[in-house]
């Protein structure tokens, strides 16, 4: 149940913004840290808080990497209030925050609890009653939090004075919860029988008299206006310091629209998670459906910040909007304008660097990089490379690369910068063959920061390195890289490797000491070989040659060095000894034809003829051009007796008109 709830409301997200890196994370008892990472917040020294939905704990990521639990003992259930965390047993963590003293607070989604960690690790419940696989309830409002009753509680936020808020998102309201530990509803209806309604409706009025849909996220700005993620209406509600609600993002329908204009005319397809808000009053939100990260400015205006809608793992040390991500949760963002964010698809966490701006230079040329936040210190660490101005200005001293940072307190934005005397792309570099439907491969660029695409449809990246195939046959891979003085592009032929094999056309006969050429009909630039180059060899690509008397098999392969992608078509071919051969200048008039066929070909007793058309008359000549049979039919199939032919070659005409050559054993 929890798992398909979660794929309800989780729909797959990725991420995008200036250069996206994955932070390394490492458990020495499991293989793999995290499950499904889904909240995430920060002390400010470098420590992460994760909750995992799935593994049912509180996980803690140190400077270094290092994973440990911090509450939870992955166990399904609601127990533990009063002791240590690490043993209390969880229930579906979705979101996490700490307050001001470090004291750190979750939903436990399936327990229909919020809880708390005081910094000495004690657990206790702060909002609902607690209750381990039950769908919870809506009442106790007006009362002491912690014998109400909530259903799917699944994001939380502090306001400035510290109350805490909750996105009850089964019952559709926002709650409150007061420093005294009341109760109430803020935001959306409650009929007469207690019952939270869902809908949309109450823009202009009341926040406690409007409609939600399954609100899933809920988040402050600097000046206390609150933001919602009203999941089920596609839009981010807001509800200004007056209590008044309006519709802040979306325009009710599901879809992908409205980058560069006014965020209340964009459409948007189920967008979850926590909302965040920078120091320049800039808010994000979670796309999930479109796989993308948005931003909304000061002035009301949308754009896409991370992701390129497709789900995956790939752009790490690019830009953030051409990388794959998956399952984008809850985000946080630095002092220095850094955004962290989970990922419940990849099992990770990624870093959006606080630094924009053009950082490809050209030698003697300058770019002006930007950041989020103000009040910092710009640095290079290698001036004689890139040099930078108090204001964020780069200038390209000498060819190489450095790192340009920015930094704030204790914290730190940084991006590299490539400088060169013209623009330069750099090398490609990976496997130039992959297989259809068996695996991807993964490219690699000497230049960082670039971003990837292709000319064909063989092929799709996504605009990460991630190369996919979609069909076989050879597409052109390209690296684009914009510089202050030009755009450098790098080019990468790839063969797409069709696992399934097709075929070899041509004829299926040769006399010895000639040749046959024959054709593949499938993915092109694969080598052409005999089984055993006994009977017949390969003398040029499609060009075989018949050496002796006998049967051989001609093959096709097309290797995509990779496990189990190596595609090999098989053709049986007759060689026919000088007695079975056309003589040569002898003409074989209009033999080409594929009005009628014949098979078995070489035929011993029966030769059966089909055609398109009406079988009346049926003629046998042999290479001398004597008529050896004749006789009449009504049919589009016949047999045809020729035991008593001799051994060599005939062709078979009907109607009077085309034939075809056989040979007689």
């Amino acid at each position: 149940m929890k798992k398909l709830i979660l794929c309800l409301l989780m729909l797959p997200l990725f991420s995008a913004g200036q250069i996206i890196t994955t932070l390394p994370s490492f458990d020495s008892a499991v293989t793999v840290p995290f499950e499904t990472p889904m909240g995430l917040a920060s002390d400010g020294h470098g420590n992460f808080y994760i909750a995992d939905f799935n593994f049912n704990e509180i996980l803690k990521r140190d400077p270094s990497g290092s994973v440990t639990v911090v509450a939870g003992n992955n166990t399904i259930g609601f127990s533990g209030d009063g002791g240590p965390a690490i043993d209390a047993v969880l229930d579906g963590p979705t979101c996490i925050i700490l307050d001001k003293t470090g004291n750190l607070y979750f939903t436990d989604a399936f327990a229909q609890v919020v809880r708390k960690i005081d910094t000495a690790g004690i657990i206790t419940t702060v909002a609902g009653t607690g209750a381990a696989f039950s769908f919870g309830g809506y009442s106790g409002d007006d009362g002491p939090a912690d014998s109400a009753q909530m259903s799917f509680p699944i994001a939380i936020a502090f306001d400035k004075t510290g109350n805490l808020f909750i996105a009850d998102n089964n019952n559709n309201v926002i709650r409150k919860v007061d420093t005294n530990g009341i109760i109430t509803t803020v935001v959306g209806y409650m009929n007469s029988a207690g019952v939270g309604i869902a809908g949309y409706g109450g823009d202009g009025g009341p926040a406690d008299s409007a409609l939600l849909s399954a609100p899933i996220g809920v988040m402050f700005d600097t000046v206390g206006n609150m933001y919602i993620t009203d999941e089920g209406n596609n839009v981010i509600r807001k509800v200004d310091t007056a209590g008044i609600i309006t519709t802040f993002a979306g325009n009710t329908t599901s879809g992908y629209s409205g980058d560069g204009g006014p965020a209340t005319a964009a459409a948007l397809n189920l967008p979850q998670n926590n909302v965040a808000c920078d120091s320049q009053g800039n808010i994000y939100f979670s796309d999930a459906g479109n796989n993308v990260i948005r931003v909304v400015s000061p002035s009301g205006i949308i754009n896409t910040y991370a992701g390129n809608g497709t789900g995956g793992h790939s752009g790490d040390n690019g830009p953030a909007k051409f990388a794959q991500c998956s399952g984008a949760g809850q985000m946080w963002i630095s002092p220095a304008g850094n955004i962290y964010f989970v990922e419940s698809g990849n099992q990770d966490i990624r870093k959006v660097s606080g630094i924009s701006g053009n950082v490809f230079i050209c030698t003697g040329d300058t770019s002006a990089l930007q950041t989020i936040v103000h009040g910092g210190t710009w640095y290079s660490l290698n001036s004689a490379i890139a040099s930078v101005t108090a204001s964020g200005v780069v200038t390209g001293v000498s060819g190489g690369t450095t790192q340009v940072g920015y930094v704030t307190g204790t914290d730190t934005a940084t991006t590299p910068v490539v400088v060169n005397a013209a623009p330069y792309a750099g090398v490609i570099m990976g496997a130039d063959s992959i297989c259809l439907a068996v695996t991807n491969d993964t490219l690699s660029d000497s230049t960082v920061g670039g971003y990837w695409s292709t000319t064909g449809t063989n092929i799709n990246m996504s605009g990460g390195s991630t190369v996919a195939a979609s069909a076989g046959g050879i597409d052109t891979i390209l690296y684009t890289v914009p510089y202050t003085c030009g755009t450098a592009r790098d080019t990468f032929v790839m063969t797409v490797v069709d696992a399934r094999p097709c075929c070899i056309s041509g004829s299926d006969t040769v006399c010895q000491g000639d040749t046959v050429f024959l054709t593949h009909i499938g993915v092109p630039g694969g080598t052409w070989s005999m089984d055993n180059d006994i009977a017949a060899m390969v003398i040029a690509p499609g060009e075989v040659k018949g050496l002796v008397p006998g049967e051989d098999f001609v093959i096709y392969t097309v290797d995509g060095h990779l496990p189990g992608c190596v595609l090999s078509s098989y053709f049986t071919l007759e060689i026919m000894p000088p007695s079975y051969c056309w003589p040569e200048g002898v003409p074989e008039t209009n033999l080409t034809t594929n009005a009628i066929n014949i098979f078995p070909d070489p035929a011993a007793a029966v030769l059966n003829i089909t055609s398109n058309e009406t079988i009346n008359d049926v003629v046998i000549t042999n290479y001398l051009g004597q008529e050896v049979y004749h006789n009449s039919f009504s049919g589009q199939q016949v047999g045809v007796d020729v035991s008593s032919l001799a051994a060599g070659v005939y062709v078979v005409r009907i109607n009077g008109g085309v034939g075809r050559k056989f040979v007689k054993e």
